[in-house]
């Protein structure tokens, strides 16, 4: 018995941004050889809505073919601060 170790990897995005949208839809998956459970497709698409200081308000879904026989739906808010939780140093 071998161990599948190796895959065919693919995806393609596609995105478009204006001034307070975002768009972005993408497929992706892997084809894998022993064809038992290993050729997921995810058909993923979010739009968000941004604010003024980095906030953004989105929603998103997600959809699985084939192997992969799922779906997700997303929503949520994102905030922007000025917290420096890391420093970074230079490095010359």
């Amino acid at each position: 018995q071998s161990m599948q170790d190796d895959a065919v990897i693919y995806g393609v995005r596609v995105g478009l941004t204006t001034n307070h949208w975002q768009y972005e839809v993408d497929f992706s998956g892997y084809q894998g050889w022993e064809h038992n459970g290993d050729c997921p497709m995810v058909l993923r698409a979010q739009v968000c809505r941004n604010f003024k200081k980095g906030n953004s308000l989105y929603f998103g879904g997600l959809l699985g073919f084939q192997d992969y026989k799922y779906y997700a739906v997303s929503i949520g808010y994102r905030f922007s601060t000025a917290l420096k939780l890391f420093e970074r140093k230079n490095s010359k």
